[in-house]
């Protein structure tokens, strides 16, 4: 009788035992981005901000399938708020310049302080995750615009 040989354990950093689970990243991704984002667009948010982040492009594409569906399934867009991360994750992109916080402390400055702004800035982050992403929120707030002013 035949002994089955050992296989190897492949641990890449999507496969969640040495990182994070790939479906994980795909959800904050699609928090951030919206459910309706591009494979290309979610691609490129994890290798903006989870550098060297190895994964298959298949299981990628069923990955994102996957969560797209279960977040369209969400009861209530308050769920989809909830999963969107509140700040950005560490890594090199993420990493203030000197220069970037002077233009945000003069920014703060001219508009009520840095309690103001960050309490601003946390409301409008909040809402994009509801709407489904930054890019959505600005569509809606141009074509609500458009309606009221013109």
């Amino acid at each position: 009788m035949g002994r089955k040989k050992a296989q190897p354990e492949k641990h890449e950093q999507g496969d969640g035992k040495d990182g994070p689970k790939l479906a994980d990243v795909v959800r904050q991704a699609l928090g951030q981005l919206g459910t309706d984002a591009s494979a290309g667009d979610v691609r490129n948010w994890i290798g903006r901000n989870y550098t060297g982040f190895s994964y298959n492009d298949t299981t990628l594409g069923t990955t994102l399938s996957n969560q797209r569906k279960k977040l369209r399934e969400a009861a209530g867009s308050a769920i989809i708020a909830a999963r969107a991360p509140k700040t950005a994750l560490p890594g090199p992109s993420s990493v203030p310049t000197g220069e970037d916080l002077l233009k945000v402390k003069r920014m703060a400055d001219k508009n009520g302080g840095i309690e103001g702004l960050l309490r601003t800035v946390q409301a409008v982050h909040d809402l994009g995750a509801e709407v489904g992403g930054m890019d959505k929120l600005l569509r809606c707030l141009e074509m609500l615009h458009e309606l009221i002013i013109k």
